[in-house]
């Protein structure tokens, strides 16, 4: 999510939210990650970082929503020209990570 008043929408609410929600209320919680859409009023820089939000949840989330973004977030593109000169994620990188 990308604003407060959405549950999930910085790295530590959404750990909290897999924790409190899913292990103590005995449910198989999962998420579908969208790694695009961290909280860009968050102090912290990695809220809108993908590549931490992969390395944080990547492996427990069944479903994985990935799209070209832009730096300032004003669009989701796909992963071709002229899109991925100017986007802020670098799809060969995705690829040497892995799940």
């Amino acid at each position: 999510m990308s604003i407060g008043r959405e549950l999930g929408e910085t790295l530590s609410s959404c750990a909290w939210l897999m924790d409190k929600i899913g292990k103590r209320a005995g449910l198989a919680l999962r998420v579908m990650l969208d790694v695009d859409h961290g909280d860009v009023a968050s102090g912290n820089p990695d809220d809108t970082n993908p590549y931490r939000w992969l390395e944080a949840f990547g492996r427990d989330c069944p479903i994985i929503h990935m799209k070209q973004a832009s730096a300032n977030k004003g669009g989701r593109w796909s992963f071709d020209e002229p899109y991925n000169s100017s986007g802020r994620i670098d799809p060969p990188k995705l690829s040497r990570r892995g799940r």
